[in-house]
């Protein structure tokens, strides 16, 4: 405890001794609230705010994230600092059609930690890409992103310019963005789209340089404070943003354009521009993004206990907690932590059926935990479809939810909804029987004549998302949900139909499923599995350097298509071989949420006969858990 001021004062020198205490508050108030930016953090306290996805890495800068296009806010709520914001333009579509050419990437505006955030809302948009989902049209200009746009101060970085179409010389790739700033920021005036005298067209201009004629797409511009964004370079090194896309057999420029011809950009919220060729189509652009950094240092302190991994230092300076079972979570002396909600994965259908969907994740960077005792819920694996007397087989379960919370308090409660079951082969209208008479007799071998298969009725991958696009919905994964108080981001997709017949992949945290393939987990790699130790070997590869989870199941093979789909990377299993009798679906990886994969067959049969030998089941979903950290 620190000594106290005394209280002795002689009268003569009251007035005076008052003067100075009062002088020295005015003098406080204009130095360190009025001019903190010249500053520094504001003396009194860290800065205090909220908005988009948070997260604390530990290299001493809490990161805010916006990559959700449209408007949004920044909300200061307290002190003063020299930020660092990134604000990045939607890319440019591609054209599609003979002698396309690239759409040039977005716009960059930088402020390298000099700009001055003080208590107030600040507005800010990103901007959208776009897709060019028809031949022989130009591309499609990417959204402007924006901070703070009404004040003097803030910045537009506009979206990249679509590539050009008309044949011969109006075949030019599109420019980029061209942000023109002053003051806190830095901007960059964006490569011009390559000319060209004739088709193929040229590639788009990058923010750091022009395409060129022969349609190789523009370098994009590294942003050296935000290098956990963006795009690999040059070497592996990370942070660029803005590449031109490239029209047929030319390289995209790193930074976010594409390098394969007529597909998306490489990467999301990246500002890249989208890629073209001579029938490839839709040609996609990558949206934008606003990052926003400031100095902070997480609350020391924290003090807790429970999990079968309880107290793991692994010497990254944090320590870990991780419960694969329901328990007890009790913290002694509260402050910031990070942790991953994952529930448990739906279960893959059996007769090439649909993979299971990843659990519902839900993931909070930076949460102030009160001290308590708090429950936790592990969700449990989604059964997987088995066979059935009625030739059809049985639904695959759907995931249990993982819960953590504070009992009696809505504002620590935190729910990873369990992924949704795939779809056996036969259900869901894949008979053109409106009696049900085939299914009334399937059990004796009798087939009706009604008993025919609906072409390019394939089915649905189980919904790791909130909603599934199956009709009618199955049991549907939910994404993580929230107490109303607390600042954390929810991950899941939706499952997937297929078609001609075939069976979809179930949905990821990252991605929605595929026709065939499982949708991609998203990387946590916070909570990367080889720092884990003493979790299974197969969580540990799962997972990997970059910590996956939540991958979708892949769906089964069939007699036409007999290769299985590919499990989600995240624990996603992999869909079985077919065709009859098939192989089980994988199951998914515990503790990933992964979804499992549906089992290979022959699927409705168009015979006389109903007799259905089911062939094998579909792979239970994986487990969820709850990972916790704060540091040491």
């Amino acid at each position: 405890m620190g000594a106290r001021s005394s209280n002795t004062t002689r009268v003569g020198s009251r007035s005076q001794s008052l003067n100075r205490l009062l002088s020295g508050h005015v003098s406080h108030y204009f130095n360190s609230e009025l001019n903190a930016g010249s500053l520094g953090p504001n003396p009194v306290g860290q800065l205090m705010a909220t908005g988009g996805s948070e997260a604390v890495p530990g290299d001493g800068y809490k990161y805010h994230s916006y990559t959700s296009t449209g408007p949004d806010t920044f909300v200061v709520t307290s002190g003063s600092v020299n930020a660092g914001i990134l604000v990045v333009g939607g890319g440019g579509s591609g054209t599609g059609g003979y002698g396309g050419a690239g759409g040039g990437g977005g716009g960059i505006a930088w402020a390298n930690d000099t700009y001055t955030l003080t208590p107030g809302t600040y507005p800010l948009t990103v901007g959208d890409g776009h897709t060019n989902s028809s031949q022989n049209t130009a591309g499609t200009d990417g959204g402007s992103s924006t901070f703070n746009p009404s004040s003097p101060l803030g910045a537009t970085a506009p979206g990249g310019e679509g590539g050009k179409y008309g044949g011969g010389n109006n075949n030019a790739g599109g420019d980029a963005g061209t942000t023109s700033t002053s003051g806190y920021w830095t901007g960059y005036t964006g490569g011009e789209g390559g000319a060209v005298p004739v088709s193929p067209g040229g590639g788009g201009g990058g923010a750091g340089g022009n395409g060129s004629p022969s349609g190789e797409g523009g370098v994009g511009v590294r942003i050296p404070t935000f290098t956990d964004y963006g795009t690999p370079g040059p070497g592996g090194t990370g942070g660029y943003f803005s590449g031109g896309g490239a029209t047929g057999g030319q390289p995209g420029g790193y930074g976010g354009g594409t390098d394969t011809p007529g597909r998306p950009a490489s990467l999301e919220n990246t500002g890249g521009g989208g890629g073209s060729d001579n029938d490839g189509y839709p040609n996609t652009s990558s949206k934008g993004l606003v990052v926003i950094r400031y100095p902070y240092e997480a609350s020391p302190g924290v003090s807790a206990s429970g999990g079968n991994i309880d107290g793991l230092e692994p010497g990254n300076g944090y320590k870990y907690h991780a419960f694969t079972a329901s328990g007890s979570f009790v913290v002694s002396d509260g402050g910031d932590a990070e942790f991953l909600v994952i529930g448990g994965g739906g279960g893959g259908a059996q007769q090439h059926g649909g993979g299971g969907g990843a659990g519902g994740i839900l993931h909070g960077s930076s949460v102030t935990l009160s001290a308590g005792t708090y429950t936790v819920t592990v969700g449990a694996a989604g059964a997987p479809g088995l066979n059935a007397d009625d030739g059809q087989g049985t639904y695959a379960g759907a995931g249990g939810d993982t819960y953590l919370g504070l009992p009696g308090s809505p504002y620590y409660q935190w729910t990873g909804e369990g992924g949704g079951g795939g779809f056996p082969s036969g259900r869901n209208g894949a008979y053109s029987d409106p009696t049900n008479a085939c299914l009334a007799t399937l059990a004796q071998g009798n087939a009706p004549p009604t008993c025919n298969p609906l072409a390019g009725q394939g089915m649905p991958g189980g919904s790791g998302g909130a909603t599934g696009n199956e009709n009618p919905t199955p049991s549907a994964g939910g994404e993580g949900t929230q107490g109303p108080a607390n600042s954390a981001t929810g991950y899941g997709n939706d499952g997937t139909w297929a078609s001609n017949g075939q069976a979809g992949g179930g949905g990821g945290a990252n991605a929605a499923g595929g026709p065939r393939d499982g949708g991609a987990g998203e990387p946590f790699p916070a909570f990367a599995g080889p720092l884990l130790t003493g979790m299974p070997t197969d969580f540990i590869t799962a997972t990997g350097p970059t910590g996956l989870y939540g991958g979708g199941g892949g769906a089964g093979g069939s007699g036409s298509a007999p290769a299985g789909g590919e499990g989600g990377t995240g624990g996603g299993g992999d869909g079985g071989p077919g065709p009859h009798p098939g192989t089980a679906g994988s199951a998914g990886v515990d503790y990933t949420g992964g979804g499992g994969g549906g089992s290979g067959g022959l699927g409705p049969p168009p015979r006389s006969s109903c007799n259905v030998d089911n062939g094998a089941t579909g792979g239970a979903g994986g487990a969820g858990c709850v990972l916790i950290r704060y540091r040491v």
